[in-house]
């Protein structure tokens, strides 16, 4: 397979990725990680369980929707193929609001790992999310 043909994948990876979590498909969304994957921003950096994430995201977002967001959309995704198992993809995430206010962006980047499909084996957020989205209070 080309690196054309695994942008190609991963893009649609990340339009799914996307769907699952706007249609709120927990199970779906946490399918697309590995069972257990390194998770990171500024602040922290440790290993989660997908289990964990799954169980989490409710209150990711009720703490979206205390500043006003009511989710995010895919804005771009580049993606570099580093071997024939492994792909980087740096995405940016437009965050949409229930009022009117200044766009907010969130970078993140991923390492891809494909066994029987393409998985999320660490997740950065290069941003912190609370100090981020504390500059958005309605």
């Amino acid at each position: 397979m080309t690196p054309a043909d695994r942008t190609g994948e991963i893009e649609a990876f990340f339009a799914d990725f996307e769907r699952a979590s706007t249609q709120e498909d927990w199970a779906r969304y946490g399918e697309m990680f590995l069972a257990d994957f390194l998770n990171l921003d500024p602040t922290a950096a440790g290993p989660l369980a997908r289990d964990d994430l799954i169980a989490f995201l409710p209150r990711r977002k009720a703490f979206f929707e205390r500043f006003g967001a009511t989710g995010t959309r895919l804005a771009d995704v580049q993606v570099q193929t580093l071997d024939g198992t492994h792909a980087l993809a740096r995405t940016r995430w437009d965050v949409l609001f229930d009022h009117d206010h200044p766009p907010v962006t969130l970078e993140t980047t991923f390492l891809l790992r494909h066994e029987d499909r393409w998985r999320i084996a660490v997740y950065l957020n290069h941003r912190s999310l609370p100090e981020l989205l504390a500059t958005t209070t309605p």
